[in-house]
């Protein structure tokens, strides 16, 4: 990120919440909330892959925080989320 981020590149990122997650930790937090705000101005698109659906819905209502466009997609629809970030 931080090659693409000195090249003026945007980023495009597919995020995938596995079955096996079990819920947030504090050091992840924190890892990706610096993370985000370091490359906040350089984010394009984040595809997050979950069957969770309560994980769908708030990365859904929390999206507006960030300047990327976010969209949410089913195990069943990863070619449509690699479609969409390859755009």
């Amino acid at each position: 990120m931080e090659r693409a981020s000195e090249k003026g590149k945007d980023i495009k990122i597919l995020c995938q919440l596995t079955e096996n997650f079990k819920g947030f930790n504090l050091g992840a937090l924190k890892d990706d909330f610096e993370i985000g705000i370091k490359y906040f101005k350089d984010w394009k698109k984040i595809a997050f892959e979950s069957e969770n659906e309560w994980m769908n819905h708030t990365v859904k209502a929390f999206g507006f925080l960030i300047l990327a466009q976010v969209r949410t997609f089913k195990k069943s629809n990863m070619d449509e989320a690699i479609k969409w970030l390859s755009e």
